[in-house]
């Protein structure tokens, strides 16, 4: 019982990281599409985007998916660095699908998107709003 209970928790938890994820890809996109239609180069529409949709994202992710009431500052600079990752495999995938596989910037940005979803979920639950092993500790002994 006990392993379903954790499966629907984690099922659970990973629909509410998508819905997360569709919103600030929405928020993320749109600045990107519209940097571009200015003239602004790929890879600077990408990095703009990027850190207006993180500063919404973490936001989310922390009250809503993580339910992170831990120390915010390092939880924001762990999410930076675990975004800033994401992003530079973004980036990596934009530049190959862009410079060599001469495919649209905005088709290659949706191929991206599987490896970004899974750097990001799993560098947030593993590192950036991760709980220390004494508050795992105390929960289990509270419960």
């Amino acid at each position: 019982m006990q392993l379903t209970r954790d499966i629907k928790g984690q099922a659970r938890q990973f629909a509410k990281f998508a819905s997360v994820g569709v919103l600030g890809f929405g928020l993320y996109f749109a600045i990107y599409a519209g940097l571009l239609r200015v003239g602004v180069h790929y890879l600077a529409a990408s990095w703009t985007g990027w850190f207006i949709a993180l500063c919404v994202a973490f936001e989310l992710n922390r009250r809503l998916v993580f339910r992170y009431r831990g120390a915010v500052l390092r939880a924001f600079l762990r999410s930076v660095l675990v975004y800033g990752l994401q992003q530079m495999v973004v980036i990596v995938a934009l530049w190959i699908c862009v410079e060599r596989l001469l495919l649209d910037e905005r088709l290659a940005l949706l191929m991206a998107i599987p490896f970004a979803v899974c750097v990001s979920y799993f560098g947030l639950l593993l590192f950036a709003f991760a709980r220390p092993a004494s508050e795992d500790k105390s929960e289990d002994t509270a419960a």
